[in-house]
C-alpha cells in the first residue's frame, strides 16, 4: 500500500479531492435551486438548546472553576438536582 506522503501517490490525491469538491459544489448549487433535498435535514431554529456540563466539583474550587470556564455574561453555576435522593454539595451545572 503506498503511503499518502508518497509522491506518485499525489496526483491521485488531487484529483480525488477535486472530484469530491466539484460534487460537493454541485450537490449545494441543486439544493439552493430547489432541485434536490438535502440528504442531512436540519433546521435552524432562532432559540438554540440548553447545553448543560456535569461536573462534581469540591467547595473549595467552586470559584475558581467559574473563573476558568468563563461564562458568559448572565449565566452562572447551579446545583444539579437529580432524580435519586444524592447530596448536592459539590455538584453544579452552568
Amino acid at each position: 500500500m503506498l503511503s499518502v506522503t508518497n509522491p506518485s501517490r499525489t496526483g491521485r490525491r488531487i484529483l480525488k479531492h477535486l472530484l469530491y469538491a466539484t460534487l460537493t459544489l454541485r450537490d449545494a448549487f441543486m439544493i439552493l435551486l430547489g432541485r434536490v433535498q438535502p440528504t442531512i435535514a436540519f433546521t435552524v431554529e432562532p432559540q438554540p438548546c440548553f447545553v448543560y456540563f456535569n461536573f462534581r466539583i469540591r467547595a473549595d474550587r467552586e470559584d475558581a472553576f467559574a473563573r476558568y470556564v468563563n461564562l458568559a455574561s448572565g449565566l452562572e453555576l447551579s446545583p444539579l438536582r437529580g432524580y435519586k435522593p444524592v447530596p448536592l454539595q459539590g455538584m453544579l451545572f452552568a
